[in-house]
C-alpha cells in the first residue's frame, strides 16, 4: 500500500504572518493529488500554501483515514 499524508491548504493572510487559517484539508498520496482533489471539488487554492502533515494518519480508533478533501470552514 502506498503511503498517504495529511495535507492542509492554509491562508496566511499576507506576507510575514506566521498564523494562518486552514481553508481545506485532506488525505492524499502526494501534494499534486491533493491539489487535483481540491480542484475537482471546486476548492480554489489560489494564494494558499499547501502543507504536508502526518504520514499515514489514523483516527482515534487506529483506523487509517480514507483519501479525500474537505473544507474546514463549514461552507461546502
Amino acid at each position: 500500500m502506498r503511503d498517504l499524508y495529511s495535507f492542509s491548504a492554509v491562508d496566511y493572510n499576507g506576507k510575514g504572518c506566521n498564523i494562518g487559517t486552514t481553508m481545506y484539508s485532506g488525505i492524499a498520496g502526494t501534494e499534486n493529488e491533493f491539489r487535483e482533489m481540491c480542484e475537482a471539488n471546486g476548492f480554489d487554492l489560489t494564494g494558499l500554501d499547501i502543507e504536508r502533515g502526518r504520514k499515514n494518519p489514523k483516527d482515534e480508533m487506529g483506523r487509517p483515514f480514507p483519501k479525500g478533501v474537505q473544507t474546514d470552514l463549514g461552507i461546502e
